[in-house]
């Protein structure tokens, strides 16, 4: 029932519970998007049928938690400047969403035109660093008293991976050697300190090639 929301009411919906308590729990959500046209023709339908309805289901499993969403969307690994096309650091989902509805071509979506492969992986490890400086933040830092903090990734992909084997445009230094075959260590290293973490993985091109 929820799914039939027109998707600005929907992250209406989300707002409610968002406002920051500094002694309140935290669901920390990252939505990591590719650039494809594949996925950009099909975007009104994604963002109301798969991003909005996981958002929802994660707000009403946590509704004591401060929700906070954050965005990353990728490109090519030969896109200038870089392949990280936008960055939006953990806030109220209401503005995110707010971008996401109205205006993706602005943050990147559907800027990529061909077939290659896309830069995943940079897309990735940009979301763990944004964990990372979030779990680091006066707020979060120091002493849990019990808290149990909540991580999710939500990745949409049009596209499948480049071939990079590591990331070249992450801030952190440890973060510089990451590669697949580390990313799920990385992923748990996000869940320490009483938090968790879960990846939510949504590919839609091929559905739509039936």
């Amino acid at each position: 029932m929820s799914s039939q929301l027109h998707p600005q009411q929907q992250a209406s919906q989300l707002e409610g519970q968002a406002q920051t308590n500094s002694g309140q729990e935290v669901l920390a959500v990252a939505c990591v998007i590719d650039a494809s046209l594949a996925l950009a023709t099909e975007w009104t339908r994604v963002l109301s049928a798969y991003i909005l309805p996981i958002l929802k289901r994660l707000n009403e499993a946590y509704s004591g938690h401060s929700f906070r969403l954050a965005l990353v969307t990728y490109g090519a690994a030969d896109t200038y400047p870089k392949p990280l096309l936008s960055k939006r650091f953990f806030v109220s989902p209401s503005l995110v969403m707010k971008e996401l509805r109205e205006d993706p071509r602005k943050l990147g979506i559907g800027s990529e035109t061909g077939v290659r492969g896309l830069s995943a992986l940079e897309g990735m490890v940009a979301a763990i660093e944004l964990f990372d400086i979030l779990h680091n933040s006066p707020s979060l830092a120091g002493p849990k008293d019990g808290r149990i903090n909540v991580s999710h990734i939500i990745h949409v992909a049009g596209s499948p991976p480049d071939s990079t084997q590591r990331p070249t445009w992450n801030t952190l230094p440890h973060l510089d050697s990451v590669s697949w075959d580390t990313l799920p260590v990385e992923l748990k290293k996000v869940s320490t300190l009483g938090s968790t973490c879960h990846i939510h993985l949504t590919c839609v091109v091929e559905k739509n090639k039936s």
